[in-house]
């Protein structure tokens, strides 16, 4: 009885030492993770928008409701990652009629597909920069989606830790089926087919 209580002693030791081990690395790994963290601030950042539009020349709205999430540890690209979400009905520009007209049904479709959604997969250094790799999904339609993006920091003020980081998208709307109109599309007369974005974001951690 007493060897077996021994045993069982024992075995309570390494079951809670383990337990211990386990609950530490999750801590640590949390900790690290969140060291890493920069939470992106659209009253500091910007996502501006260029679309060629025969009746105006250049349509030029901006997001004005935007958040997201980079981790980025420079030692292990590996570790880091991007997050953004963009609410189709915050574009805004000169023109409020272009803008209903965006939103609504006959191009981004603002009530059936609220986000613009865009999730790395990897980012990499290369010899002209950073690239990231990733999903962006459009207009109910997800496509692997590779860019260039510059990156600033971190920068320590005071008690506040942000980087900065600034890049732009080249996105064909076809390709995410956003049609304005079957016949007018075919040689892209209203509405150009090239959507140029101009991004630059401030994360804080």
């Amino acid at each position: 009885l007493l060897i077996g209580s021994c045993l069982m002693m024992n075995k309570f030791k390494i079951i809670f030492a383990a337990s211990i081990f386990l609950i530490l690395s999750f801590l640590v790994s949390i900790h690290t993770k969140a060291e890493d963290g920069y939470v992106v601030t659209y009253d500091e950042s910007s996502i501006a928008c260029l679309v060629k539009y025969s009746l105006v020349g250049k349509y030029t709205p901006e997001f004005k409701n935007f958040n997201g999430l980079i981790y980025f540890n420079p030692k292990d690209l590996s570790k880091s990652s991007v997050l953004i979400k963009i609410k189709v009905d915050s574009i805004k520009s000169k023109y409020p009629t272009l803008d209903r007209l965006a939103r609504s049904k006959r191009l981004l479709d603002a009530k059936s597909f609220p986000d613009v959604i865009f999730q790395s997969k990897k980012i990499e250094k290369r010899t002209d920069g950073y690239y990231v790799t990733g999903e962006l999904s459009l207009h109910g339609v997800t496509r692997n989606f590779t860019f260039p993006f510059k990156l600033e920091g971190p920068v320590i003020e005071g008690n506040k830790s942000y980087i900065v980081a600034h890049g732009k998208w080249q996105i064909e709307r076809k390709k995410f089926n956003v049609i304005w109109d079957k016949h007018l599309d075919q040689g892209g007369i209203v509405v150009g087919d090239q959507i140029t974005v101009d991004w630059k974001v401030r994360a804080y951690k």
